[in-house]
């Protein structure tokens, strides 16, 4: 069986796309699953650089990382979708042309947002590129999760409305799961780990991981 593509992009800088993309690959990892990310961020290579620092440690899982642009991309997924059972896709803050390519050749697209407008008024654009892509690949399923929630102030209002604006475009579906900002995510990059890993423990963090995976590959992926 091919792999399983997710593309992780949006159109705002910021939202932890890279902390999402390296989290979910942690899991996949967990439960024994072959995983590569491919990083199309050529400004900042988060992902590659976060896979770098990995590899550093022995004791961890090894989780390959390869960066890629416009021109490499495709070569990339058709290369690796045999060689791995699941690939991460995680791109720059832009509607570019390494995003739309991905979007056509994948399975699922997770876009997130910060619950303030600035963030939530892209929410439009992701729903386009779905539409866009999901003309010419009808397999193509899309999420929004909310990200940088305040971990202090739960602000129940602000993330009620954040859900109501997400809402109206019903080619995305909000996660019920919200990544809150929490320093346990930046700590756990920095040493190339995600936070399934990350020692001290943060119960909060791995909660939000959990339900996210759950959401999106134990009841999406057959």
């Amino acid at each position: 069986m091919p792999a399983h593509i997710a593309v992780i992009g949006g159109q705002k800088g910021g939202t932890s796309k890279s902390t999402i993309a390296q989290n979910l690959a942690v899991a996949l990892t967990a439960r024994g699953e072959r995983v590569g990310i491919i990083d199309t961020d050529n400004t900042q290579n988060t992902s590659l650089v976060w896979s770098d620092s990995r590899a550093v440690d022995t004791s961890l899982a090894v989780i390959h990382c390869e960066d890629a642009d416009a021109g490499t991309l495709g070569g990339l997924l058709t290369a690796w979708r045999t060689r791995f059972t699941h690939i991460i896709v995680d791109t720059g803050a832009s509607d570019s042309e390494e995003l739309r390519s991905a979007l056509l050749r994948a399975d699922m697209f997770i876009s997130p947002t910060r619950p303030n407008q600035a963030d939530l008024w892209t929410v439009e654009r992701a729903e386009q590129l779905y539409r866009d892509a999901h003309r010419f690949n009808e397999r193509l399923r899309a999420w929004v999760v909310i990200t940088q929630a305040s971990s202090i102030h739960p602000q129940r209002a602000e993330l009620q409305a954040a859900a109501r604006f997400i809402k109206q475009y019903p080619d995305l579906q909000l996660t019920r799961a919200v990544i809150r900002d929490r320093a346990a995510y930046s700590r756990a990059l920095g040493e190339g780990r995600g936070v399934l890993e990350y020692s001290p423990r943060n119960e909060m963090a791995i909660a939000e991981i959990n339900l996210l995976f759950t959401e999106l590959y134990d009841e999406q992926v057959p």
